[in-house]
């Protein structure tokens, strides 16, 4: 997934200025994408009067592979002091869906961290483009940065002073040895991790990232000594700095690391989840029809068009984005089960609107559905690992349909519409990353509903006596809330 160029060895530009490229290190998905940046890079240090020198001679030179040099401290300073350059240019290239980041760091003689930070994302056809401004950039911090040792002159002193030389390149090959060492054993260790998280992903049958992250470490990072950072990078994984000096400490590629401590950064996600709404799921109408007793014409209507509590399951599904490793926003849709209760009846009145008779039925109670609409947000306070507790914010439109009331041969009932119901919906719950792609939801929202829930009520004086469903001496016909209890999958693409 990581491609990575080494550019050393930058002389005076009075004179041709030698630079070292070696072959970018790649995997095949993005193989071809790093040979070509490879090959233009090599055009474009030839026109502007470099010296190009290949990897084999970095080889030849200092014993050490040129991609493992471009990781070391030490090791750039030795290649710095061998083609007397003032300046190391070591940059990696990353494939991030439909785009390439392209990240170059410059280092001078003088101190480990990068005097300088490139970092372009760019789409097909602008590789000459950040080509060219590499190889200007290069050329600026060359004319600025001091020459290691006094430059050539230094390196005629080396040549005659032999057995100074060979002392000082034996105290060099001890230390590179102790640094290839120590990154061993934290290399094994992630690895040791990493193989825990193959054994799970083999069980539920993924290809692994971190295999093929690994991989692509290869022996690059052996031998590697502790990373500087620079803010760039950081700003570009989205870490606040206790998190980045952690990936520096890792010694593994920022994808990598990402992927092995489940860092969400700049991902789609698909989700699912169901469970139990508890709340104002049900509703109730209640409908009257006052008729005159000799000609059965309408007189008056009494209506009363309520929600109830009640709890009942919901289904739900959506789709989501995460600009940082500690927000995702997203929006979910599904639809929430309840029960539809209807009472219908009539009352005659003869012309002194005195009460002749009257009748009312109650209707069985029939399913009903809510679609249900809620964009969100979710905020992440612990950004790494298996288990991320987040916080919801969003807001919740649900929508129910009309009621038909079923009309008698004297009778005809007015129907009532359906309601869409607005409410602010706050909650919290967690996700467990149980595969670098996939992850368990625990989620918990209870939604306050702002508009839409109030009891609707139409009467006339006839029918003023009809006893409500419920009032303010029993428990209120709805509770202005609706709380979910949900659990799902997420998945990541």
């Amino acid at each position: 997934m990581f491609g990575s160029l080494l550019l050393l060895g930058l002389l005076r530009p009075a004179h041709a200025q030698p630079i070292v490229v070696t072959d970018f290190r790649a995997n095949a998905r993005d193989a071809s994408v790093s040979y070509m940046l490879y090959n233009e890079l090599i055009e474009e240090l030839d026109r502007a009067g470099f010296s190009v020198v290949d990897g084999e001679q970095v080889w030849n030179r200092l014993q050490v592979n040129p991609m493992e040099c471009g990781a070391s401290p030490s090791c750039r300073r030795d290649a710095l002091e061998a083609f007397d350059s003032p300046l190391a240019v070591v940059g990696e290239s990353q494939i991030d869906g439909s785009t390439v980041v392209v990240t170059v760091r410059f280092y001078g003689w003088e101190r480990p961290n990068p005097v300088e930070v490139y970092q372009e994302w760019i789409d097909p056809g602008q590789e000459p483009r950040v080509v060219r401004e590499i190889v200007d950039l290069a050329d600026d911090l060359h004319a600025r940065l001091p020459m290691p040792r006094g430059g050539a002159e230094s390196s005629r002193e080396r040549e005659s002073s032999s057995a100074k030389e060979d002392r000082r390149r034996e105290e060099e090959d001890r230390r590179r040895e102790d640094d290839r060492r120590a990154s061993e054993r934290e290399l094994d260790r992630e690895d040791e991790y990493l193989d825990e998280v193959l054994s799970l992903d083999d069980e539920l049958g993924y290809e692994d990232e971190l295999d093929r992250g690994r991989d692509s470490r290869g022996d690059a990072g052996r031998g590697a000594a502790a990373r500087p950072g620079n803010e760039s990078e950081r700003s570009a994984m989205g870490l606040p700095d206790f998190l980045y000096r952690k990936y520096l400490d890792s010694g593994m590629g920022s994808t990598e690391w990402m992927v092995a401590r489940r860092v969400r950064q700049r991902a789609f996600s698909v989700e699912v989840q169901g469970g139990l709404g508890r709340g104002d799921t049900d509703r109730s109408y209640d409908v009257r029809v006052a008729l005159d007793d000799a000609t059965l014409a309408a007189k008056g209507v009494y209506s009363y068009d309520t929600l109830l509590p009640g709890q009942w399951p919901q289904v739900m599904g959506g789709i989501g984005f995460n600009p940082t490793p500690w927000i995702e926003v997203g929006v979910l849709g599904g639809i929430q089960y309840g029960q539809k209760y209807l009472t219908a009846g009539w009352e005659r009145y003869d012309e002194d609107n005195t009460l002749v008779t009257r009748d009312a039925d109650a209707y069985e109670p029939v399913p009903a559905v809510s679609a249900v609409i809620e964009p969100r947000l979710r905020l992440y306070p612990l950004m790494v690992g298996y288990f991320k507790p987040f916080f919801t914010l969003g807001y919740n439109v649900r929508i129910m349909d009309d009621y038909e009331v079923p009309d008698l041969s004297t009778v005809d009932f007015p129907d009532t519409p359906g309601r869409v119901i607005h409410g602010l919906t706050v909650g919290v719950g967690a996700m467990i990353d149980v595969h670098p792609r996939i992850a368990i939801v625990l989620d918990v929202p209870m939604t306050l509903e702002l508009a839409g829930h109030e009891g609707r009520m139409e009467t006339t004086p006839l029918l003023s006596n009809v006893p409500l469903p419920c009032s303010a001496e029993e428990p209120p016909c709805h509770w202005g809330r609706l709380t979910r209890f949900s659990a799902g999958l997420q998945i990541r693409l």
